[in-house]
């Protein structure tokens, strides 16, 4: 038994152990967020590979192999008197794998590196005490890899969350103590992973339903969408075929679903079954100019600007001849601009009668 390490695990102090453990005794953890969306359980073997073919699993490993180990140890579970369960740094038992293969296979002494064959064989981890409860571990994992230093993808930080809530029973008050989170964003991610989950059992067919997730959470980060979505059950139905549908180019898409749906003419291109965002934003873009166009976007906020100016500015300015001069200019830059817009009118008609003469 190595000595005491205290652990800060849902905002109680716990004492675990660091040792020393064979890689060989450490096992991954297959029920890792990475691969819940697998329709069963992958062997080790195969979650082994699949988190080396991440790109910071390569980044990780030339790191340890320079360092000639971790800097953070593990955090495992004893499953038995032999075994271990990782529960915390898989990639990182991953990598030390690679390398002590390496090791005793010759490759890193041809590469230059000293180190002993055994060098990679042996992890110090850090032991869970057996009596945690899985909301235990769960609130350990998610202030490391939801709310921590080594932040998970959005979308298993929201399914941890998830779990949290609904397999741990926590409400969203705990979780957001633990997690260090607004409870705001706590609500949004259940909310819009439950909704992620009703997609996938609706569409089946759609084998990657877990990464429509960014267009859910992206559908409750908006207000009035959100409102939009409580107001009527069938709004949140139709949100679902849409995506089905390939309605949305892009995540972002869902941004301007309010302004699409608050017109007409837009929102009945696009519910239409060969319309998408894309038609219904050019029929928009004829409107609002302002859809499609940077310029215009910033021309509309210096309007807005200008119309509500904070009276403190407005007296300000008529004693600052600077802020008088940048006014008088930019009232030019409009006249000029019109001017110029009124020229290029005129002049494709005047073509035209010469052409006829």
């Amino acid at each position: 038994m190595g000595p005491k390490v205290e652990i800060a695990i849902g905002g109680r102090r716990a004492e675990g152990t660091l040792e020393k453990i064979s890689l060989e005794q450490l096992r991954l953890d297959l029920t890792n967020v990475r691969f819940k969306h697998r329709e069963k359980e992958l062997p080790e073997v195969e979650v082994e590979r699949y988190i080396w073919e991440e790109e910071d699993a390569k980044t990780l490993y030339k790191q340890i192999k320079t360092s000639g180990g971790l800097m953070e140890p593990p955090v495992v579970l004893r499953t038995s008197d032999e075994q271990f369960l990782v529960k915390e740094g898989n990639r990182r038992i991953v990598c030390l794998r690679k390398l002590s293969k390496e090791a005793h296979d010759g490759k890193l002494t041809k590469e230059g590196y000293k180190y002993p064959k055994d060098h990679f064989d042996t992890v110090q981890c850090i032991v869970l005490p057996t009596d945690l409860s899985q909301k235990d571990v769960d609130s350990l994992i998610g202030t490391r890899h939801v709310s921590g230093p080594k932040e998970w993808a959005t979308l298993n930080r929201a399914w941890h969350i998830y779990d949290m809530y609904n397999r741990d029973n926590m409400d969203f008050d705990e979780i957001r103590q633990i997690l260090g989170f607004g409870k705001g964003t706590v609500i949004r991610m259940v909310k819009a992973f439950q909704k992620t989950m009703e997609y996938g059992k609706k569409h089946p067919e759609d084998k990657y339903w877990f990464r429509k997730f960014t267009y859910f959470d992206e559908l409750y980060k908006k207000p009035d969408l959100r409102d939009w979505t409580e107001q009527d059950p069938l709004n949140l139905d139709a949100f679902i075929e849409w995506v089905a549908a390939g309605k949305f180019n892009d995540v972002r898409d869902v941004r301007i679903l309010p302004e699409i749906l608050g017109d007409p003419d837009s929102a009945k291109i696009f519910r239409s079954p060969e319309g998408g965002i894309v038609e219904a934003r050019n029929v928009l873009s004829r409107k609002d100019p302002t859809i499609t166009s940077q310029t215009f976007a910033t021309v509309k906020k210096t309007i807005e600007a200008l119309r509500t100016i904070p009276r403190s500015e407005f007296i300000q300015t008529s004693h600052d001849n600077s802020r008088v001069k940048l006014l008088k200019e930019l009232s030019l830059e409009v006249e000029s601009l019109l001017e110029d817009i009124s020229r290029i009118k005129v002049e494709p008609s005047t073509n035209n009668e010469e052409s006829r003469a």
